[in-house]
């Protein structure tokens, strides 16, 4: 695996020109020897990983075919003459597998040929957008980017079901960090709850894919400090979290965003002569804003937000 630890449940097919076909079933490791060689024979090995372990969030970064060709020389030493994968799209390159490989000839008299495979893990990365309260219901077309250390910005609109979802593929073991900022709400209705900030949620990835938040922060746009006030904190721990989903193989880091709705309301206070009154004071009890006491402006009038 991605921690240098033997990886058991994958298969492995080494197709040598010489000796014919071999397997690594299930097992973390596997050997064989050519034998009856001959200065000048010329060996081509194909390995390829049939499939990488079952249930597990292990990627399979050896799908396609590995060549590697060998040449016997004339004092029995073992000489590389090429190396590469075919890909897809038919182009022959280690590029994409380079950070995974290790391979090569090593030792005197009877030399080996080596490789060495690693499956990095893959999570899963989601953002669901909901309404406030009871309801829950999804909000779609929300506009949000999320800022990852491993594979870089994402900014998309959340779907019909209220969601964003992106895979961190290969992911190496270690330390992540991701930022989640809503960039615009899906209509007036709603209250940005992020508005002119941010989360920052720290992570940590195991070499199988597990997941560990941390850390979980909010710091504003602008200045990028982190916010300390117990009132705005007590908020945005209320409508943006985040945690961890272990129901599937492959783990899954979730942010959850939740949008009030705002409303408007109006008192209007007037003599029974139907004449304005000013400065009349009245206390106004909000279950989502809590008490206050305001007074009626020169028209009569007091217009309260609510979220």
């Amino acid at each position: 695996d991605a921690s240098g630890q033997p990886l058991e449940g994958t298969e492995i097919e080494v197709n040598s020109s010489k000796s014919g076909k071999h397997y690594i079933n299930s097992k973390s490791e596997m050997s064989f020897k050519e034998q009856n060689l001959k200065p000048g024979d010329v060996i081509t090995y194909k390995i390829r990983e049939v499939h990488t372990v079952e249930n597990s969030a292990y990627v399979n970064k050896f799908s396609n075919t590995i060549v590697y060709k060998i040449e016997i020389k004339d004092d029995g030493t073992l000489e590389q003459k090429e190396a590469y994968v075919i890909t897809s799209n038919g182009n022959k390159n280690l590029s994409d597998v380079k950070d995974f490989l290790e391979y090569g000839i090593s030792g005197e008299g009877n030399q080996t040929i080596y490789f060495k495979f690693e499956n990095p893990p893959k999570i899963n990365i989601e953002l669901l957008k909901t309404q406030a309260g009871k309801s829950g219901s999804a909000i779609k077309n929300t506009n949000f980017t999320i800022n990852s250390d491993f594979s870089g910005s994402h900014t998309k609109n959340t779907d019909a079901n209220g969601l964003i979802n992106f895979t961190e593929s290969s992911i190496k073991p270690g330390n992540y960090t991701y930022k989640v900022y809503e960039n615009k709400v899906a209509n007036p209705n709603y209250v940005n709850v992020l508005d002119g900030m941010y989360m920052e949620v720290k992570v940590s990835v195991s070499a199988a894919g597990e997941i560990t938040i941390k850390d979980t922060k909010y710091f504003y746009k602008e200045n990028n400090i982190e916010i300390t006030n117990e009132e705005l904190l007590t908020k945005l721990k209320k409508y943006a979290t985040a945690d961890i989903d272990t129901t599937s193989s492959v783990k899954k880091l979730r942010f959850i965003i939740k949008d009030p709705v705002t409303f408007e309301f109006k008192i209007y206070k007037r003599s029974t002569g139907n004449n304005k009154l000013e400065n009349v004071k009245f206390k106004i009890t909000s279950p989502l804003s809590g008490e206050s006491t305001v007074k009626t402006d020169s028209n009569g009038y007091i217009t309260v937000d609510d979220d």
